[in-house]
């Protein structure tokens, strides 16, 4: 077998790939029984350098924490975020506007009941403690073309094409 390209488990697999093996009236995760096999012992966590779920191959395999698997995980970007995650409470478009009230000085405790969270998903958001992936929008675009022209926000020297002008 190639030691550099994946060896992926050629039998029954779990839901998110990974190949499972009967051993002992047990089902086991393949990678973690060759890595007991190789390594002669087996860490609370068997990562994947590979970032292949199926894969079996010893030099991908890599032992460690519960914790070193959730930064993995991160830095690949597979780590759900936001309203991608099944049990996000709140969209994009709500936490933007969770900000702009933010701004705009209503209190957290009131955003918590209108948008069904915790005082403290709101107080994160304030923070950046979380949902940090999402940007605000700016709050008055400038519309295509440019047609501001900076001289204030009346109707006087625009011309709106009924030839009568301003």
């Amino acid at each position: 077998m190639d030691p550099v390209s994946c060896w992926i488990w050629p039998r029954a697999k779990d839901r998110d790939g990974y190949g499972k093996v009967w051993i002992g009236g047990f089902n086991r995760m393949a990678h973690r029984v060759m890595y007991s096999l190789v390594n002669g012992h087996l860490t609370p966590v068997v990562r994947h350098r590979c970032n292949v779920p199926g894969c079996c191959n010893p030099a991908h395999l890599l032992g460690g924490t519960q914790s070193d698997n959730v930064r993995d995980r991160q830095e690949a970007g597979r780590q759900a975020q936001g309203e991608h995650n099944g049990r996000a409470k709140l969209r994009e478009a709500d936490v933007r506007d969770i900000r702009r009230k933010i701004r705009e000085k209503h209190k957290q405790v009131n955003l918590a009941r209108e948008y069904g969270v915790h005082q403290t998903i709101i107080s994160a958001i304030k923070h950046g403690k979380s949902w940090k992936h999402v940007e605000d929008l700016p709050l008055n675009p400038k519309p295509e073309g440019g047609a501001w022209s900076g001289r204030g926000g009346g109707r006087e020297g625009r011309d709106d094409g009924d030839g009568v002008g301003t």
